[in-house]
């Protein structure tokens, strides 16, 4: 996948659960066969808000030239995308959620899939010598 699709499906996640989380965080939570009480509630709309930020911090990096920049904001999305996947699966394993919960595990996957083949393209280009390089020998 080229990475504008990635970042901007991976900003439209992230946007929409985490206002979702954000305002009805209960309505999020119940969608997976979870209920809390309303201190644990209080403390899932924060992650609303992470996941806002994140969002918004993707849908500006869309738009990014390819650089050190975009990498290593790739690099932050693999860490996040791959601990997702963790936490998502563990909570499958355990039981902890119904069957919607994997649909968390895949994204988290397939994303964390894409940012690490976008980082491995940009470490073997760093390595193959330029036109300019070679001319420099």
């Amino acid at each position: 996948m080229q990475p504008k699709f990635v970042l901007t499906f991976h900003s439209f996640i992230l946007l929409l659960v985490g206002a979702v989380t954000l305002l009805l965080p209960q309505a999020t939570l119940s969608v997976v066969g979870v209920t809390l009480d309303p201190a644990a509630l209080h403390i899932i709309q924060f992650t609303g808000v992470g996941m806002l930020c994140i969002g918004l911090l993707a849908w500006v990096a869309r738009h990014l030239p390819d650089g050190n920049t975009l990498h290593e904001i790739y690099g932050a999305f693999l860490l996040l995308s791959l601990l997702a996947f963790g936490v998502a699966l563990v909570d499958q394993v355990m039981h902890m959620v119904n069957w919607l919960g994997w649909l968390a595990v895949v994204i988290n996957l397939l994303l964390a899939l894409n940012y690490a083949y976008f980082l491995a393209g940009r470490a073997e280009a760093s390595e193959a010598p330029t036109l300019t390089h070679r001319h420099q020998h």
